[in-house]
């Protein structure tokens, strides 16, 4: 299994896909809007998985780093959860730290 993991950034955010095993597969960047983070997101590393023949069966995770959930424009956890599971169709997992998303996706 793959996983997806998107490291906010103020001016752009970090797009990674790992393996099981926590090695990187692929990344890039990307500028979203923060009006309309997780739709642009999702739009984003999509592009990305078909880029290296990876489609929905293929991943099983989104992890997102981010120190304040504010500054994309939500006010509780819960909702970008629940609106990044219902983008992805997968779980979601929040986290303000790269390692601790790492070791939390992969489980």
């Amino acid at each position: 299994m793959n996983y997806f993991v998107a490291q906010f950034g103020a001016e752009e955010t970090k797009l990674v896909i790992i393996d099981k095993h926590k090695k990187v597969i692929d990344s890039s960047s990307a500028t979203l809007d923060d009006n309309n983070y997780v739709k642009q997101l999702a739009d984003s590393l999509i592009e990305l998985a078909h880029k290296n023949d990876l489609y929905h069966d293929d991943l099983n995770g989104i992890g997102l780093i981010i120190n304040d959930i504010k500054q994309i424009n939500y006010f509780d956890n819960k909702t970008l959860i629940n609106d990044l599971e219902s983008t992805f169709n997968f779980k979601a997992i929040l986290e303000d730290n790269y390692d601790a998303l790492i070791d939390n996706i992969v489980k």
